[in-house]
């Protein structure tokens, strides 16, 4: 794997993960959210589509059609959710009004699940980091101690990613 990728996927991860956390923190002072919502919402939402890219990057090479399809769904549906919000902040349209509100989610549960499977058939990264991502799944649909315990997940698969992606060390021949 391209380790500029690994790199990036990892800081992605770790960085949407901080986001998740903030998110939880906002939702724990403030039960409607707080003006940090907003910046938590965008951040996981525009960065955890990076790390699942480079996770399924990671998978291809022995789960390639459970990782390209979970990638698929999941980024794509955390982009519709990253729209859907741009357009409340705007005025234009309701999440929960919304079709592609419940679709989204459903979507991002599916494409998580799938890229979790694959993370575990591919051992691409250690087996907890795999059963973290198909943990994400039930922890984001607890609302704010579901956000903080994802996002510290991600940060830890962040972490996992990063260590993957460090450069062997080889032995100087003399």
């Amino acid at each position: 794997m391209n380790v500029s990728l690994a790199r990036l996927g990892a800081a992605a991860a770790a960085g949407g993960g901080l986001c998740s956390v903030l998110l939880g923190l906002d939702h724990l002072a403030e039960p409607d959210g707080g003006p940090l919502s907003t910046v938590g919402y965008l951040g996981r939402g525009l960065l955890l589509p990076v790390a699942i890219i480079a996770i399924a990057v990671l998978c291809r090479p022995r789960s390639a059609s459970l990782a390209t399809t979970g990638a698929v769904l999941g980024v794509l549906s955390s982009l519709v959710q990253v729209a859907i919000l741009l357009l409340n902040l705007t005025g234009v349209g309701d999440f929960f009004e919304s079709p592609a509100g419940p679709a989204s989610l459903l979507g991002l549960l599916v494409g998580l699940l799938l890229l979790g499977i694959a993370c575990l058939r591919a051992r691409a990264l250690p087996v907890w980091a795999g059963v973290g991502v198909l943990l994400g799944v039930v922890l984001s649909g607890v609302p704010v101690y579901g956000e903080i315990a994802f996002g510290l997940l991600y940060v830890a698969i962040g972490w996992a990613m990063s260590r993957r992606a460090a450069p062997a060390v080889v032995p100087a021949v003399s």
